[in-house]
């Protein structure tokens, strides 16, 4: 008869590693520029959902919104569509650091650094 007990362990790391597996990709959240960074973008929203407008100042609504996937652990690559041409879309690459700072790359040009906003974004999809 098999010890009930051998089980349990292997579970217990397949129940981690599931758990650990739908948490949120560090990019998530509302990014707003760093002074002086040079960014275009008032403001980056990023949803769990693989969703991300992009937006600019001086205008309420998005300028772009994106579809997001997870390149590594600390990285997030966007495919853009602009709401006001769908033929231009733009491809993004957003590294994100530990302390809470990102880059925003077009091919290898940066497009500005960006801080995790503690704020709600007021663009945030209720």
């Amino acid at each position: 008869m098999l010890n009930h007990r051998c089980f349990i362990a292997p579970l217990s790391l397949l129940a981690l590693l599931a758990l650990s597996g739908c948490s949120p990709h560090p990019g998530a959240g509302s990014w707003s520029p760093i002074e002086n960074s040079g960014a275009p973008f008032s403001e980056i929203v990023v949803d769990f959902n693989g969703r991300a407008l992009l937006f600019v100042p001086q205008r309420e609504e998005h300028l772009y919104r994106c579809f997001w996937a997870g390149r590594s652990s600390d990285t997030l690559s966007f495919d853009c569509i602009s709401a006001d041409d769908e033929t231009l879309k733009p491809q993004y690459t957003f590294n994100v650091s530990q302390n809470g700072e990102a880059e925003l790359l077009q091919a290898t040009k940066s497009m500005g650094q960006y801080r995790l906003s503690k704020d709600q974004s007021r663009h945030a999809q209720k």
